[in-house]
């Protein structure tokens, strides 16, 4: 039986065993079979009134951030703040990821972990400036240790947020660094000024590409930077549809608006749940072929299934009932795709 996450195996994981549990874990996490997508990671640093109406925003995933927007002398009140809202659990119920400072402070990282592991709704920690497979191990080492010491199952998650040119050479290892890792974040800002290039040059797609090829090799989510030009609403609709068609699960995202687009382009459209249905029944009327023809209408080319497409349509359909109950728990729901699919 290959171990689950968060079943036994709840050993650190050292910089020496990574080829090992590369080998050996087939990580199949958590985020989709509780029902709980990523298609939005909500960056936040607020006041309490404010973080209370954050769910009324309805992101996927509620990120507290003690990096870039927290400063040294802000710190202590930021966390006691943050700590009082999740004993209230005032967010209804959406997982929330604590974005951690970055390693070079490990003392201040530790400490970190030891006051939000355990809490209601805390799911994982974000650890930022992630560079290669040691930094997610040190991390594995932090929260185990801090597991035990609690008396809590093995089942915090992590997080790597890629942000530099020497993250690129590593980014397979970092994916499967750990069996905590759920998913992988790019950081687009700190990148282009590390590579010294521009968005959405050749050299920022290269290391886009190479981010989602390898979270979908380790079977973790790929999830696309924030975008800083937060009032630019049309502009972020065309990249978010540019990054689900490139294989991104979801996006950072920095405001309510954000939220909701992200959370409108990484769901399915009415014709891609056409197509799954379609994939699917075909299969299940004609069990006897590796492979069938589908026309969705008369007016397109009839396609031609096997196999491969059968699998995508059953992973795309286990997603799309993740996000269907995500919305149902939350007494909303998706309204028709308005991007390119």
């Amino acid at each position: 039986k290959v171990p689950q996450f968060g079943e036994g195996a709840n050993f650190p994981v050292t910089p020496l065993m990574l080829s090992s549990v590369s080998a050996r874990f087939v990580r199949q996490h958590s985020l989709w079979r509780g029902a709980n997508p990523a298609r939005s990671w909500f960056f936040t640093k607020k006041a309490r009134s404010a973080l209370i109406k954050i769910k009324s925003f309805r992101p996927d995933i509620v990120v507290l951030d003690l990096e870039d927007s927290v400063t040294a002398a802000e710190k202590r009140s930021v966390v006691k703040e943050y700590v009082a809202t999740l004993k209230e659990d005032i967010f209804g119920g959406i997982p929330v990821y604590i974005r951690t400072g970055e390693l070079g402070s490990r003392e201040r990282v530790e400490e970190d972990v030891h006051t939000f592991i355990g809490l209601h709704h805390v799911k994982g920690f974000i650890l930022p400036k992630v560079e290669k497979a040691e930094d997610v191990c040190n991390m594995e080492e932090i929260i185990s240790r801090a597991e035990r010491q609690k008396d809590l199952k093995p089942s915090t998650a992590i997080v790597p947020l890629v942000e530099s040119s020497k993250a690129y050479f590593n980014l397979y290892d970092i994916a499967t660094s750990s069996k905590r890792n759920i998913a992988i974040i790019v950081g687009g800002g700190d990148f282009t000024a590390s590579a010294m290039c521009e968005e959405h040059s050749h050299t920022y797609r290269a290391f886009y590409s190479k981010l989602v090829l390898a979270a979908r090799a380790a079977n973790i989510e790929p999830i696309w930077s924030v975008h800083d030009k937060i009032d630019s609403h049309a502009e972020f609709e065309r990249i978010c549809a540019d990054m689900k068609r490139s294989g991104f699960s979801g996006a950072a995202v920095l405001t309510p608006k954000q939220a909701m687009l992200a959370n409108m382009a990484f769901s399915y459209c009415p014709k891609q749940l056409k197509w799954i249905s379609d994939v699917l029944d075909l299969q299940e009327d004609e069990k006897g072929n590796a492979i069938n023809l589908i026309q969705p209408s008369v007016q397109e080319s009839r396609q031609m299934i096997g196999p491969p497409h059968i699998k995508k349509a059953r992973t795309m359909r286990e997603r799309n009932v993740a996000i269907e109950t995500s919305t149902a728990k939350a007494g909303t729901r998706n309204e028709d795709c308005i991007l390119p699919s």
